[in-house]
């Protein structure tokens, strides 16, 4: 034994190990469209994807061509219920019965308002509370109208439109301004009226004569409609004459019978809102 010791020899056992891994056959590279080939150091990776075949859009929207083609258009109906064809003539609107009762209740409330805020002082108070509580009865007076009035007049028939005619007649503030605008221009000149005015008047002349036999002024009116009939006219597909009796009672002496009996001819029309008005509307005698 030197200074120097002998470099360990290599275990065989390791070595025979090693020598069997070396010698086991190499994989072979894999050859195809799917096979992953190992990338050169400045080559850049590259991937092969596999086709996958994709769903057709469906066309949500129709093509121009189809747009113009006529035999592919659909006819759109009119939902708004005019009629095109029928004659025309001022139309029952909310605003031409209910406007200027609106304005007044409104003018009247802010008159109210103004007056006894003014007066809202500790010497005056009783003035304010007394300008306050005039104010708000007259106010809701004014509203009467269009409390009872908030129903609309759905006249899909020559009936409906006789019916609401005379049903505006049983309030006991009746709805003047609706009758009238249910009238056609032609019904709106008669013997007994012209103007608005002078049909307010008239109606409440017969009104009071009703009351007259058999209860106090203020009573209403209860209109019975028996034995309606609508005939079409011949020459004209948007006219319907009418022909009717008319009971007329007081509200709370119905049990007594009717205080007058009328048997009335009238002719309704189709308007261009699809709803009927009186095209002659002669009062009953």
């Amino acid at each position: 034994m030197g200074l120097i010791d002998d470099p360990p020899q290599p275990d065989e056992s390791t070595s025979d190990a090693r020598r069997l891994w070396d010698d086991a056959p190499k994989p072979k590279a894999q050859s195809g469209p799917g096979a992953i080939r190992p990338p050169a150091p400045d080559e850049p990776d590259e991937f092969d994807l596999i086709p996958v075949a994709t769903a057709r859009p469906k066309r949500t929207m129709p093509a121009f061509d189809d747009a113009l083609s006529p035999s592919r258009a659909k006819p759109v109906p009119d939902r708004s219920g005019r009629i095109e064809s029928a004659r025309d003539f001022p139309l029952w609107s909310r605003y031409q019965e209910s406007g200027p009762a609106l304005f007044r209740v409104l003018f009247s409330a802010g008159i109210t308002l103004l007056l006894a805020w003014l007066f809202a002082d500790w010497n005056t108070i009783h003035v304010s509370g007394w300008f306050a509580l005039i104010g708000g009865i007259s106010t809701i007076l004014m509203a009467y109208p269009l409390v009872v009035g908030l129903e609309r007049p759905v006249r899909t028939s020559p009936e409906r439109v006789v019916r609401d005619f005379f049903e505006s007649l049983e309030h006991h503030v009746p709805l003047y301004r609706r009758m009238w605008l249910l009238l056609t221009p032609e019904s709106r000149v008669t013997r007994h009226y012209t103007d608005l005015a002078g049909f307010r008047e008239y109606w409440k002349g017969r009104i009071r004569e009703w009351q007259h036999r058999g209860a106090w002024p203020g009573t209403p009116v209860v209109m019975s409609i028996g034995s309606l009939t609508a005939t079409p006219d011949p020459g004209e597909p948007f006219v319907r004459h009418l022909k009717f009796t008319l009971a007329v009672s007081l509200r709370g002496r119905r049990s007594s019978g009717s205080v007058a009996t009328y048997d009335i001819s009238w002719t309704a029309e189709r308007g261009r809102d699809g709803q009927w008005y009186l095209r002659q509307a002669e009062p009953p005698g």
